[in-house]
């Protein structure tokens, strides 16, 4: 191993220490600086690869025991192994695309086997608990309202407890989201930090060139019509599956529909304000929320992107 490589290592493992100090011991900046915690994981698997990136992952579990015991752990497992693959796939110089979807991976799988972890070693269940609280909610709006005068009938009531049952069947939907949206903002805040120091990141396309491999269509149309051969019982795996594959391709369809959006507005060299303020119109309106999907669907099935013409 050169001096050289243990210098930059021995200077981001000290960059590392302060961000864990901070996250510790000043939990509202820590909170921020929590997202940069991937930046020397990222910098040095892409620079070095990720043999070197592996040695630092544990250089920083170390660090992180010294200073926050095992309550920092949790935190440097996450980002440092997410920062890690990321690294790993810029370093074989894969597309945007790839780097994003596996980190992805990494952070999911990290995030069920943490999860998974605090239920069965400290009986811990963040998921139960909150479906606790929106039970406990239901409940406590029934009785303001019985207390005001007013009567919730039995369906109101039912209508109530199937959305606490249905967060329970999407939660594999959630923690996928959850993933999604930690790693855009982790790439968000690092990736031009390391640009900086010298590691080329291959550019992600505009959002409005956004688009999703057409068999997409083929595979929610294999949902639909499995889904009217499911039995509705929230304890069967097979509904649950169905459930939550049919969720995330509607989210797929939303984002094609958003991303639609942005290209017609930007073809017409009108303001990016327009699509988005459309766009949270959409996602605040159920209404609007199927036609954006619907357009969605329709661009990826008939290509609608190829029809338009950009103003001149």
């Amino acid at each position: 191993m050169k001096t050289k490589q243990i210098a930059e290592g021995a200077l981001c493992l000290a960059f590392y220490a302060l961000l864990v100090f901070l996250f510790v011991y000043l939990p509202v900046v820590g909170t921020i600086a929590t997202f940069f915690s991937a930046v020397p994981f990222i910098y040095l698997t892409a620079k070095y690869g990720w043999k070197f990136g592996g040695f630092f992952f544990l250089g920083s579990l170390a660090v992180s025991f010294m200073i926050g015991s095992f309550a920092s752990l949790p935190v440097t497992v996450l980002f440092g192994l997410t920062g890690t693959v990321a690294g790993w796939t810029i370093h074989a110089k894969k597309g945007r695309g790839v780097i994003f979807a596996c980190s992805v991976l990494a952070f999911l799988l990290n995030l069920i086997a943490q999860y998974a972890a605090a239920a069965v070693f400290f009986h811990w269940n963040a998921i139960e608990e909150m479906k606790d609280m929106i039970d406990e909610s239901v409940e406590m709006t029934e009785k303001i309202m019985r207390a005001t005068g007013q009567n919730m009938d039995d369906a109101q009531y039912g209508q109530l407890l199937q959305l606490s049952q249905l967060f329970s069947v999407l939660l594999p939907s959630f923690f996928v989201i959850i993933s999604a949206a930690m790693v855009l903002i982790i790439q968000w805040v690092s990736f031009p930090a390391v640009r900086r120091m010298g590691i080329e990141i291959p550019k992600a396309v505009p959002f409005r060139e956004l688009s999703f491999p057409k068999s997409i269509i083929w595979y929610y149309l294999a949902v639909l019509v499995l889904s009217l051969f499911v039995e509705t019982d929230a304890s069967s795996f097979l509904y649950q599956a169905v459930t939550n594959l049919s969720y995330i391709l509607q989210l797929v369809f939303t984002v094609q529909g958003a991303a639609f959006l942005f290209f017609f507005f930007h073809a017409r060299k009108v303001s990016k304000a327009v699509p988005a303020v459309l766009t949270i119109l959409c996602l605040l309106n159920p209404l609007f929320l199927l036609i954006l999907r619907i357009v969605g669907i329709m661009d990826l099935g008939f290509d609608l992107r190829s029809k338009i013409r950009p103003q001149r």
